[in-house]
């Protein structure tokens, strides 16, 4: 029996249960567990339910769609933003009408959703057809795909929601895209339908990997002799979680840098306040975004037992620094006083990993302000035990914790308690974080505090300090990007996706760089190759025909074409850059083997680009 079929909650009775196959074998499904599965789709809406009218907002400000046919722009804004507050009735009165009749807040909570997507996909499509595959009509298609992959999460207990759900918003795109009967109509119509398969099959997982916990927890609260048993399945649970979080965070990290990338590219001076705004708006959520993608993958990469930390040499005046400097901005909002301290006994060089280094006290001092309504916030760092260790100590004056929940602060996905998050924010997941980079680190990581009281985070990492060599070679490195790069290079960027050809072109125009030919696959990019000479490659890896790592292997002649020819480029010593989603140790490590010189992961921003253009372009 398919587990679509507990969406008809009168199907059963207390008494009764219905199985549902998954990968796991036979799931029994109770009504504890139909009851809790419609909890968290309505708690996993909330974040969505005026993520459409938002949508609609943001593409009205930023494209001309409006200019068409502004009665119906307006209407759809309209309907939406009904459908959406209907929406959020149902969210905030869940217990209520939950209570009076279930399969009727079932329905009711099916007939909004699948509202919402039906009038965002036709406007979507709509606005295609009047704005064609130029830049805005990218802009329009954008929100489609995040809106697409974010319902993979708020509706994975429901996988007949999924279903609808998916094919409602993707399949109105796919034949208006037919119907323009163009070569990138067709390439782009073909990526759609190809996600969306992608996407079903992916949900079920998911769908499958949510019933499976949601049956496991209901075998805890029923059999407490099978505690053992339960023990090794949250395990196996965890890796599978460990997974899932990595592989969603490559997923959504392609059209992350189509966002951040396009904000980036708007020029402020030319728009209005009202839009500053919200254009400010979309890159701080997306910058919240990508940090939250981020985490999760470093928690990912530590779960796997993949995380490396680098030794070299660094600054570590300049980076704390660094940290005042971003941060005390956000102090001052709150009124508090932020205060660095090195203490005059540690070295101006250390070695260590900065990168890791200044995530934990990032993380540190953000939550000390996070949890802080006044006073201050200091970071001391000292040395101790006889100069061999480094001690970092994160004050503030906030509200403390509570001796019988500090326990939990470094465990994941963990907060000290369900008020604290819906007040503050949050995952759960930096201080754990923190506490393993710093267990990486051979150090240790603990807290003291009482509620109310504020607290005191600490931690202390082995105190190596750096030769005079690696002092001066950490300064010549960091020279030697002052210089800017010559507009005169000659540049091939091969990317099959438009939204990110439109992005890195107009990142690499914002570097002075406008000699740019553009490829969408390996193909064609070796075939430019051999006719005319560049100074560098931007590789994606992931493309239709030929991906990047084996356009590289061409380029740089490991690789026999299909009639038996070695390929021969003008140049096969051409400097390779990977542009990929692809950011664990494994994948960069797979780039350089196949011939490629560095790598920039997505989303990427000027600065980054630059920076490791500079290491292969000659600059002025």
């Amino acid at each position: 029996m398919d587990v679509d079929s507990h969406s008809s909650a009168q199907d059963f009775t207390d008494n009764q249960r219905a199985s549902d196959t998954t990968s796991a074998g036979v799931v029994a499904v109770s009504q504890a567990m139909i009851r809790q599965s419609d909890l968290d789709l309505n708690q996993r809406s909330i974040a969505g339910v005026l993520t459409y009218a938002l949508g609609w907002l943001l593409v009205v400000l930023t494209t001309q769609i409006s200019l068409y046919q502004p009665v119906f722009v307006y209407s759809v804004g309209v309907l939406l933003f009904v459908v959406g507050f209907l929406r959020l009735y149902l969210v905030k009165n869940f217990d209520t009408l939950y209570h009076q009749n279930p399969h009727t807040w079932r329905s009711m909570f099916a007939l909004g959703m699948i509202l919402s997507a039906l009038f965002w996909s036709l406007f979507t499509a709509w606005g295609l057809l009047q704005l064609g595959l130029n830049e805005q009509g990218m802009i329009v298609l954008l929100p489609l795909l995040l809106i697409c992959a974010g319902g993979i999460f708020s509706l994975a207990p429901k996988k007949l929601f999924l279903k609808i759900f998916i094919n409602t918003l993707l399949w109105p795109q796919i034949i208006v895209l037919v119907y323009m009967a163009t070569g990138s109509a067709y390439v782009i119509a073909l990526m759609l339908f190809l996600f969306s398969l992608f996407m079903m099959v992916f949900s079920k997982n998911v769908h499958q990997n949510y019933m499976q916990l949601l049956h496991k927890n209901d075998l805890l609260e029923q059999n407490a002799d099978s505690l053992l048993r339960a023990k090794e399945a949250a395990e196996a649970a965890s890796q599978a979680k460990s997974s899932f979080l990595a592989v969603m965070s490559h997923e959504l990290r392609t059209p992350m840098n189509s966002i951040l990338g396009a904000t980036e590219l708007l020029d402020l001076s030319s728009i209005n306040s009202e839009q500053k705004k919200y254009v400010t708006l979309i890159h701080r959520s997306g910058t919240a975004l990508l940090s939250l993608l981020n985490d999760l993958l470093d928690f990912s990469k530590i779960e796997a037992g993949k995380m490396e930390l680098e030794q070299s040499a660094f600054q570590l005046r300049d980076m704390t620094g660094h940290l005042y400097h971003l941060l005390n901005i956000r102090a001052s909002e709150k009124g508090l006083t932020l205060t660095v301290t090195v203490q005059d006994g540690v070295a101006k060089y250390l070695i260590g990993d900065e990168i890791r280094l200044q995530q934990i006290l990032l993380n540190l001092l953000g939550n000390a302000i996070k949890f802080s309504a006044e006073g201050e916030v200091s970071l001391v760092v000292s040395v101790v035990g006889k100069a061999q260790r480094l001690r970092f100590e994160v004050r503030d004056q906030g509200i403390g914790i509570a001796q019988d929940k500090q326990a939990q602060l470094f465990q994941s996905f963990q907060q000290v308690e369900s008020s604290t998050t819906r007040k503050y924010g949050g995952t759960g997941l930096g201080l754990a974080i923190s506490k393993q980079l710093v267990d990486l680190m051979q150090g240790e990581m603990g807290v003291q505090s009482e509620e109310g009281q504020g607290a005191c985070f600490w931690f202390e990492i082995p105190y190596k300090v750096a030769t005079e060599i690696s002092q001066h070679q950490a300064g010549r490195n960091t020279d030697s990007f002052e210089k800017p790069i010559l507009a005169t290079h000659k540049l091939l960027l091969a990317e099959d996706i438009r939204a990110n050809q439109i992005i890195a072109v107009g990142l690499l125009k914002k570097l002075g760089l406008t000699d740019v030919t553009v490829v969408d696959n390996g193909n064609k990019a070796v075939q430019a190759l051999e006719k005319e000479d560049y100074d560098l490659v931007l590789m994606d890896l992931q493309m239709p025909e030929c991906g990047g790592l084996e356009a590289c292997r061409r380029i740089r002649g490991k690789t026999i074409d299909k009639n038996g020819w070695q390929v021969s480029v003008r140049n096969p010593q051409i400097p390779v850059i990977a542009l990929s989603a692809n950011a664990l140790p494994a994948d960069i490590e797979e780039c350089l083997e196949a011939g490629m010189n560095g790598h920039i992961g997505k989303p990427f921003n000027k600065q980054e680009l630059g920076n490791e253009l500079k290491k292969w372009l000659k600059v002025g």
